[in-house]
């Protein structure tokens, strides 16, 4: 007999390959599944992030690979072969913007994994793009100062960024318009107030040429002549600086002022107009004058809506009650706040829940948008701006909040 005969299964060996066989097939049917589930997955995921403007990223650090989604190459109209590393990655951000995205990768750590930086792509095409970019850093151990890799969504803001720059410019433009209307309210009283500096100066000119023809002129005279002559000229060109920077029409600058010398600036401005009506207003300070980081310009034209406001509240109430109260203090270590107080019959109730809405006057001949505009221009500068009727006696209360710098 050969030795070599073929052995024939046994009954439980077939039952076994059987019972593999079908684990086998099952176990491919599921992971066919599996991955059906996950194209389609994943199909939806790229849907979605690319209707919303969400691309997705992920960075292997290790290997010097970045992943990007078809969503962030279809944002940056990249091709969709395209392959990135750190440095060629980079070279899509807009040069100014590439130390922000350095920082923020770079201050993630075990213990501060996520990060949010904004930045300007520019793609192949030359199209710019601002990208707002989350993202979180995995590490294989809590100690280890670096990350393995690095996950997140870039999501683009750029019609959003470009519509704040819009609602800016044209509140920027609307703030002018109002300044010139506003100036041009006082135009009469301005124009009389600068007046009397340059006849002065014109009077005392024609006094010390005479003065001169005499033998011998009186110096000392002379001398007091000159004084008043450069006195009223600086009075008329203060008039004259100020309207200069009331009409300019230039982008907001930002800088450290303090609010009690605009205070009195904006009095000053004010005071032949208020002179005339019979209207006396005064401001208290606290002893260390508060500082605040605005755009002097813009914080004058919400002081100057408020006091004329006040003034028209009170310039039919009897001369006793014809006075405005500015008040400054520092409300909070954070924060300063300048009320406008004034004398007047008071806010109607119907009245005080549309007091900021744009066309709302209760003047005959206003637009209705000074206090939209003055509490839209609070807000720019982090403050806030409220009115309300004064909680003792007649009359009305505006206040302006502004975040405080300290004190000079």
């Amino acid at each position: 007999m050969s030795p070599y005969l073929p052995i024939l299964p046994t009954t439980a060996a077939l039952t076994l390959l059987t019972g593999v066989a079908i684990l086998l097939w099952r176990q491919s049917r599921k992971l066919k599944e599996i991955r059906q589930a996950l194209q389609q997955s994943e199909a939806r995921l790229a849907l979605a992030s690319e209707a919303s403007g969400l691309g997705l990223w992920s960075w292997d650090v290790p290997r010097d690979t970045i992943w990007l989604s078809p969503g962030f190459h279809a944002i940056l109209g990249l091709d969709a072969d395209a392959h990135f590393g750190y440095e060629t990655f980079f070279q899509l951000i807009h040069p100014e913007d590439r130390a922000a995205m350095r920082q923020g990768f770079g201050a993630v750590t075990a213990k501060n994994p996520c990060f949010e930086v904004e930045a300007r792509f520019i793609g192949p095409n030359g199209l710019t793009r601002t990208l707002l970019s989350r993202g979180r850093g995995s590490f294989t151990r809590t100690d280890a100062p670096y990350f393995e890799r690095l996950v997140g969504a870039s999501f683009d803001v750029s019609q959003q960024r470009h519509a704040e720059a819009e609602h800016k410019r044209q509140r920027d433009e609307l703030a002018h318009l109002s300044r010139v209307a506003t100036l041009g309210e006082l135009t009469g009283t301005i124009a009389h107030e600068l007046n009397q500096p340059l006849a002065a100066i014109l009077t005392n000119a024609q006094a010390g040429r005479l003065m001169l023809d005499q033998t011998p002129p009186d110096l000392a005279e002379l001398c007091l002549i000159l004084d008043e002559i450069v006195a009223d000229d600086r009075r008329a060109v203060g008039i004259i600086r100020r309207m200069r920077s009331m009409l300019k029409k230039a982008p907001p600058e930002v800088s450290l002022i303090e609010i009690p010398a605009l205070v009195n600036e904006t009095l000053e401005l004010l005071r032949p107009d208020f002179a005339q009506k019979g209207i006396t207003a005064h401001a208290t300070f606290p002893p260390a004058p508060p500082v605040v980081m605005a755009d002097p310009v813009q914080i004058q034209q919400i002081l100057l809506n408020l006091l004329l406001n006040a003034a028209d509240a009170v310039r039919e109430q009897a001369p006793v009650d014809r006075i405005i109260a500015v008040r400054v203090r520092e409300k909070t270590p954070d924060q300063v706040s300048i009320r406008v107080e004034d004398r007047g019959t008071g806010i109607p109730a119907e009245r005080i829940p549309l007091l900021f809405k744009p066309f709302q006057s209760t003047k005959p001949d206003g637009l209705g948008i000074g206090l939209s505009l003055c509490r839209s221009i609070a807000e720019a500068h982090n403050g806030n701006l409220t009115l309300a009727n004064r909680e003792k006696g007649r009359g009305a209360v505006a206040i302006l909040t502004l975040p405080s710098k300290g004190t000079g």
